[in-house]
């Protein structure tokens, strides 16, 4: 929480920079590369081991969430910017019970809990790299287009 408490205003200051493409696709690289270091570990890592790599997934959240904020909300005129931010919430929670649900099944599916952690973070992984791929089609926002 720490790590993506200090890494949004980071996120912001890219986006007001770069547009919503650059933090984008750099929130969704750090994503994946933290999934692929979580997917690593195993029943023997020490909790210290998982520390860089739940804060680089913090940094990847914060720097992602706001440039994707400005580029859902800063696309819409004024007057629907409550019913974009309430649409983008609404897909974030659905995001969250899905991605929650399918790590869930990946891991009971496993005979041992450990390599099923490591299935679904590979897939973490997968999904966070294809998403940063779409990312790069982002355009800068243009309110009232």
């Amino acid at each position: 929480m720490a790590a993506f408490t200090l890494a949004s205003p980071l996120g912001g200051r890219l986006t007001a920079r770069f547009g919503p493409r650059v933090p984008l696709t750099a929130g969704m690289v750090l994503l994946a590369l933290s999934f692929l270091g979580l997917a690593r570990l195993s029943a023997e890592s020490t909790y210290l081991a998982q520390w860089p790599w739940l804060g680089l997934l913090g940094i990847g959240m914060g720097i992602t969430i706001v440039a994707a904020t400005d580029a859902i909300v800063g696309n819409v005129p004024g007057e629907h910017s409550g019913v974009a931010g309430g649409l983008q919430t609404t897909a974030g929670q659905l995001g969250g019970v899905l991605g929650i649900s399918l790590f869930g099944v990946l891991i009971a599916g496993n005979d041992a809990f450990v390599g099923g952690m490591q299935t679904a973070m590979w897939v973490g992984a997968g999904i966070a790299l294809m998403s940063a791929l779409l990312a790069i089609a982002v355009e800068k926002p243009q309110p009232g287009k």
